[in-house]
This record gives structure tokens, C-alpha cells and sequence, in this order.
């Protein structure tokens, strides 16, 4: 099956696979990103924005529905799965505290979810 999306990644160039090399420090969105520590490992760093395409309003703005919608279908068949590991409760500071004990723990695997915003 892996083999299969990559290989339908590289003819549809659909991202499949996201590193992150630090999860302690990994931002989302960081106003600078030092590259250097990757060069001594011969690494290759790739960004990939969901929106680009409406935000640039490209000629192919289209694909970003069609690949939204198959996702949708991979989720409904059971390829792709959340990451959901946990859900800790409605959001207050005893749950907080416990949340980011986990994750601080360095043992944390999959997302923790906080409810009632």
C-alpha cells in the first residue's frame, strides 16, 4: 500500500509523507527555519501550504477540490486514519496541566484533544 501512494504521489505529486525533525521545537508556521542542521544529514525540507493555490488563485485551483475529496474517500475507507490518541476533557487548567504533562513526558504518540472551547 505504500508503495502504491508514493508512487501515485510522484505521478500526481500528491505529499504523502511529513518529518518533522524535532517535536519539541517543531512550529507550524515559524517565522525563520534554520536549514543548517539538515545539510549534515543530507536531508531534503519541502513546505507544503494547503492553500497555496486559492491563495495565489493558480490555474489549478480545481486540483485542491479534487484532492480534498479524496482524502474524504481514503478516511472513509478506512486507508487513512487520525492521529487522535487521547481525548483529555473540556479545556481547563487541571486538563491542561495533564496534557501537557504527556506531551512533555516525551512519550506522547498521536494528538491529544481539549474540548469545549
Amino acid at each position: 500500500m505504500i508503495a502504491a501512494a508514493r508512487s501515485r504521489a510522484e505521478r500526481e505529486r500528491v505529499p504523502v509523507t511529513f518529518i518533522c525533525a524535532d517535536a519539541q521545537t517543531c512550529e507550524l508556521d515559524p517565522a525563520s527555519f534554520d536549514i543548517v542542521p539538515f545539510k549534515r544529514k543530507s536531508l531534503s525540507v519541502h513546505w507544503e501550504l494547503m492553500f497555496t493555490r486559492a491563495l495565489y488563485t493558480t490555474a489549478d485551483m480545481a486540483m485542491q477540490h479534487r484532492i480534498l475529496n479524496e482524502v474524504a474517500d481514503l478516511v472513509d475507507a478506512g486507508v487513512l486514519r487520525t492521529t487522535l490518541k487521547a481525548e483529555i476533557g473540556a479545556i481547563n487548567a487541571a486538563n491542561l496541566r495533564r496534557a501537557h504533562g504527556i506531551v512533555e513526558s516525551g512519550k506522547a504518540i498521536g494528538k491529544l484533544v481539549l474540548s469545549g472551547f
